[in-house]
């Protein structure tokens, strides 16, 4: 008779994972601004290229435009800043640190932390656009809520065809279009959050589509009768 494989806690317990989920979180936004910072360093300081921040407000500017009022995900790009600036400066005593000292401790810092301080405005520089990027995300929601009840619909008039006709099942096209669907919507916004070169916000057009073509077949092969 087979052993039983041995109970894990932390695994089975869901009490615990939802504890644990923001940390993942937290974690992915560290990983995220350390890349981005650390890759406009590179090509700032040893490739010469300018600021990240200012290519990045023109391209935002060429696609997306505010009107008479704050726009939604503008608003939430400051928010966005705000929020890590606060976790990444105002926490961490960064906002302080080189300003004059107060104490032996304050001196001491500053000796020991000192090969950072002209790093500080780009640091403040990539919240900036990370907080920038996400707005953008957040302006193509609408259209991705179109696109993804466009395709959902479509899909369920196929599946209704299928029924109808009593075509085959294709388990496997649904199962591919479902891990593909999320691999596509992971991919993209790590590699827009973490490009260290401007990016249009054009181009998340493309994985859009992309997943509403995923979204399309996911509906479309699902289970006749369920």
């Amino acid at each position: 008779m087979a052993k039983s494989q041995p109970n894990n806690f932390l695994q089975q317990s869901m009490s615990i994972k939802f504890l644990l989920s923001p940390f993942k979180w937290v974690i992915v936004v560290l990983m995220v601004v350390l890349i981005l910072f650390g890759t406009s360093i590179i090509s700032q300081v040893y490739f010469h290229q300018p600021a990240l921040l200012n290519y990045e407000l023109q391209q935002t500017a060429n696609v997306i435009s505010v009107g008479d009022g704050e726009a939604f995900h503008f608003a939430i790009s400051r928010y966005c800043y705000q929020g890590l600036y606060w976790v990444f400066f105002e926490i961490t005593g960064l906002d302080t640190l080189f300003e004059q000292p107060t104490n032996s401790f304050h001196n001491t810092a500053q000796v020991l932390l000192s090969g950072i301080e002209p790093h500080m405005g780009t640091l403040n520089d990539t919240l900036k656009v990370l907080a920038i990027r996400i707005g953008n995300l957040f302006a193509f929601l609408p259209l991705a809520f179109l696109i993804i009840a466009a395709s959902f619909s479509d899909g369920l008039m196929q599946r209704k065809v299928r029924q109808a006709n009593a075509d085959r099942e294709s388990a496997a096209i649904y199962h591919r279009a479902k891990y593909w669907r999320m691999g596509i919507l992971w991919l993209t916004c790590l590699t827009y959050l973490c490009s260290p070169i401007p990016l249009q916000p054009i181009l998340l057009l493309l994985p859009l589509s992309l997943f509403g073509v995923l979204i399309y077949l996911q509906t479309k092969y699902l289970k006749k009768y369920l």
